[in-house]
């Protein structure tokens, strides 16, 4: 059986395969320039700007755990965890990621300023 493919076949899957990369692409470029840091370190909360470069000691359960943004990117650079997964987890530059050091209580994040509620649920 022989399969006959036509010019408009071949037009609709490279549409197709545009608009598969131009989706993964712009899902994937989630960084601007609102983006924030929020740190939360049990009842207390800290903004900051990811744009602005800087280290930032926060008191958590166990101690004080440092956390540096450097070129938009945030991280843990040192804390007084025992086995160091946080510090060891990378860079977050993307608006929803986020890192964490569980046992001295401290949760870091990316927002986006301009992310929205799409819906509220009571």
């Amino acid at each position: 059986m022989k399969v006959k493919i036509f010019w408009l076949d071949l037009i609709v899957f490279a549409a197709a395969i545009f608009f598969i990369f131009f989706s993964f692409f712009s899902l994937k470029s989630g960084k601007s320039d609102n983006s924030t840091l929020i740190i939360y370190s049990g009842d207390s909360e800290y903004v900051y700007p990811l744009e602005s470069n800087g280290q930032y000691k926060i008191k958590g359960a166990l101690g004080e755990s440092t956390i540096s943004v450097q070129d938009g990117k945030a991280s843990f650079i040192s804390s007084p965890c025992p086995n160091q997964t946080c510090v060891e987890m990378g860079k977050i530059s993307h608006s929803g990621e986020w890192a964490a050091c569980l046992p001295n209580d401290i949760f870091i994040m990316v927002e986006n300023k301009s992310d929205s509620l799409d819906a509220l649920a009571y």
